[in-house]
């Protein structure tokens, strides 16, 4: 498995270096530790409006799923890259590495950005995309307890690594540890508003896990 130990010591903040297009480079109480193609809205999906605090949207979504190997080659390429070239190489395989880590890891927030303004939008990690018009609704609405960005209150988040279903609760901050202690995670349900913090993040997914089986309709 390829170590990606030195992705800890980066701020949320680096996860901006992506860019809107792929081809170059490509942030409680107890809880129950048991760009490309749109696809249409699919069955039993969140429906338009504002419920809780969460905004619900016709989902739309981006193929952004990144594999272990295609940050191999992008390693791969980084090494074999002429000197004038290292830096490009470099932020394209470190923004990718940085999706692929979050991914893997279940962690949603929107990473990316496609735009300017009113028509601009927003991309989670698992895809979803959110107009920026939704997430400033989504802002206006607080969640008492634990700090939520205006795309984590959006509905229609696909689970992570696998992007194959609907997750109603979401992983939604990860604390990295500089002295290589394990990472902790907070997550949410978006149906019952329960959430976790701190966490080990092998209990996080069973949070995620078990929230979705018991409150996803």
């Amino acid at each position: 498995m390829l170590s990606f130990y030195w992705l800890k010591n980066l701020s949320v903040k680096s996860f901006g270096l992506l860019s809107a297009n792929r081809a170059t480079a490509h942030g409680g109480s107890d809880g129950k530790p048991a760009g490309g193609e749109s696809h249409p809205q699919k069955s039993g999906s969140p429906k338009f409006g504002v419920q809780n605090g969460l905004v619900l949207v016709m989902p739309k979504y981006e193929e952004n799923v990144v594999t272990e190997e295609e940050v191999k080659r992008l390693h791969r390429a980084l090494q074999r890259a002429p000197k004038e070239q290292k830096m490009g190489k470099w932020y394209a395989y470190r923004s990718y590495a940085a999706l692929y880590r979050a991914q893997n890891a279940g962690y949603h927030w929107g990473y990316t950005n496609y735009g300017f303004g009113p028509n601009s939008s927003q991309e989670c990690t698992c895809g979803l995309r959110v107009e920026i018009a939704e997430g400033e609704k989504a802002e206006a609405y607080e969640t008492v307890g634990i700090d939520l960005s205006p795309i984590q209150r959006v509905r229609g988040h696909r689970t992570l690594p696998a992007q194959e279903d609907e997750s109603v609760a979401l992983i939604v901050k990860l604390d990295y540890k500089l002295d290589g202690s394990p990472t902790l995670a907070h997550a949410y349900c978006q149906v019952c508003s329960e959430f976790v913090t701190e966490l080990l993040l092998p209990l996080a997914h069973d949070f995620v896990v078990g929230h979705n089986q018991s409150c996803k309709k």
